[in-house]
């Protein structure tokens, strides 16, 4: 406190020095009240005084002198510089070296964490359930009307376009999809995990509309593919699978519908000749709506049935979920019921 107290009366010295406020006194023409006088090395000194009820500090001994006085200000900041610098922590409490660590996560700051980042796949598990159970699993649903009012399974779904959608599970086998192809108006093929990330894209843009045959696969999956088929690999086991097919009036729904009709999904053991794979197990009956997500310690239940079936896919979200096991959170988990 002492040596910032000096770097202070420094820097105030230097200032009226060099800026020239000694006449400062004489041009108020107030009455001066000289308090103090205090000399510096160097041919230089201050006087502390007051002008009415204001303190006034009066410099004497030239602007070379001033110089030297804004010299022992940045002799002062380096001083303070070098003891608040690198080294151990010392009695006075200094931080230790310059690349202090961040201060550690708490438990509940961990646990808002993972709940944030695995918000996503909650919700989208609840809707790949839900609409499991209405369409079926690794079954190609295909609009046949455009979308009205009344249409509130998809969230603002859009009025000249027909969708081609399916929930894949791939933990008994891939699934290939084969499509015509389609060059007569704009479509897209979506692929998301069940993370809400998409990770592959089929259709005008990604594939010119050509024709062809696409192995969908789970992850670590190394298999053979068919003669002439292309791989897609999926970041999870579960996908959302969601076609979208332009369509210009009410009369050219019927060339979508022939689209479909030359269109398929199928296991990939029905197209090798394999012996057929049991189903993969059930989905499950959402918790509840994709809109009402619990705050609560229920949430990490749910998280933890899907965790087990669509591990984290990024090396920062494993890195979150392996700290977050020390809670309680994680693949199989389920703290509130525990």
């Amino acid at each position: 406190s002492q040596l910032l107290g000096q770097i202070v009366e420094a820097w105030h010295v230097t200032c009226l020095a060099l800026f020239g406020h000694r006449p400062f006194a004489r041009d108020l023409g107030h009455k001066v009240r000289a308090q103090t006088t205090r000399d510096y090395p160097g041919g230089w000194s201050v006087r502390r005084s007051r002008i009415g009820s204001r303190p006034v500090m009066t410099v004497t001994g030239g602007r070379q002198a001033a110089v030297r006085a804004l010299g022992a200000v940045l002799t002062c900041l380096l001083a303070v510089s070098a003891c608040s610098g690198g080294g151990e922590r010392g009695d006075g409490g200094a931080v230790a070296g310059d690349d202090a660590g961040a201060p550690e996560v708490t438990d509940t700051e961990l646990a808002a964490q993972a709940y944030v980042a695995g918000y996503p796949l909650v919700v989208s598990i609840r809707t790949l359930q839900r609409l499991g159970g209405l369409i079926g699993v690794n079954r190609l649903l295909w609009q046949n009307s455009l979308a009205g009012p009344q249409s509130r399974i998809i969230v603002a779904p859009n009025r000249d376009t027909l969708y081609s959608v399916a929930v894949l599970d791939l933990r008994s086998e891939p699934m290939v999809l084969t499509l015509p192809r389609v060059d007569d108006r704009y479509y897209t093929y979506q692929f998301l995990d069940a993370w809400t990330e998409s990770f592959a894209y089929i259709g005008t843009r990604a594939t010119h509309g050509r024709a062809g045959t696409w192995v969908i696969t789970p992850p670590g999956w190394d298999g053979e593919l068919p003669v002439g088929a292309e791989q897609i690999a999926a970041s999870t086991p579960q996908v959302f699978l969601l076609g979208r097919f332009l369509v210009h009036d009410e009369a050219d729904i019927a060339n979508v519908t022939t689209i479909s009709e030359q269109s398929s999904l199928r296991p990939l053991s029905a197209l090798t000749g394999d012996p057929p794979v049991p189903p993969p197990p059930p989905l499950g009956e959402p918790a509840g709506t994709p809109q009402a997500i619990p705050t609560d310690a229920r949430f990490f239940d749910e998280l933890g049935d899907a965790l087990a079936v669509n591990p984290p896919t990024t090396p920062t979200q494993r890195e979150l979920f392996a700290q977050a096991q020390g809670l309680g959170i994680g693949p199989g988990e389920h703290p509130a019921a525990d």
